[in-house]
């Protein structure tokens, strides 16, 4: 099993164990453990970031702030900290941009990884075939490097952005690929999550009694 495969679970396994209130304080000391180690992984920076309304972790935010790998929007994952916590969506856009340029500094799961900013910023920005197109040039880098669970995670961001396009049938596709490759990884908190989309997809197509029947 390559690093970005190990990185990649161990990414998904965090979310799993930080929502549940049981497991969330051991998944705080181990994310910020991985963090320290390897400082500019986008992953972990990712995860202190998107779950900290569960970590209240505001402290070890400022800390990584002001580090020298993340602190400077010169770096990669610099750029990539600061597009993450802007609430300008063009300067979003543009941090991630400038991380893009510096990619050669993370590994081939963290460009994949800025790719996924990237097309959520162009789907803000009302571009959502453009994000969608950039998603399916990226799986085949995301399959090879992260494993079927990390292309799993490709295939369900595709679903939701082209459902919101009223795309519903493709958006079906996608989705169903997605469970099938969390499945196929033994990821199961993905292939629920899965389920919930195909589910809320099959609402918008008005097969309410199979929507409702996935989502019991």
């Amino acid at each position: 099993m390559g690093k970005g495969v190990r990185d990649y679970r161990e990414f998904a396994g965090l979310i799993a164990r930080i929502l549940p209130l049981e497991t969330r304080a051991q998944a705080r000391n181990e994310l910020y453990a991985r963090w320290r180690a390897e400082p500019e992984n986008l992953f972990w920076i990712e995860l202190a970031l998107n779950y900290n309304g569960f970590l209240r972790r505001d402290d070890d935010i400022e800390r990584m702030w002001s580090t020298t790998a993340v602190g400077d929007t010169n770096k990669a994952a610099g750029a990539f900290f600061e597009g993450w916590i802007s609430h300008n969506r063009r300067r979003q856009a543009r941090m991630y941009h400038k991380a893009a340029a510096k990619s050669a500094e993370v590994d081939s799961v963290g460009q994949v990884w800025l790719n996924v900013k990237l097309a959520t910023a162009q789907h803000h920005s009302g571009h959502t075939i453009d994000a969608v197109r950039r998603l399916l040039e990226w799986l085949p880098v995301a399959r090879r490097t992260g494993g079927p669970a990390y292309e799993a995670r490709l295939w369900l961001t595709i679903a939701r952005r082209l459902a919101v396009i009223d795309r519903q049938d493709d958006a079906l596709y996608a989705a169903a690929l997605s469970s099938a490759l969390a499945h196929h990884a033994n990821s199961r908190y993905a292939e629920i999550y899965a389920g919930i989309v195909i589910g809320q997809i099959m609402g918008r197509r008005q097969e309410s009694e199979s929507a409702i029947a996935r989502l019991e």
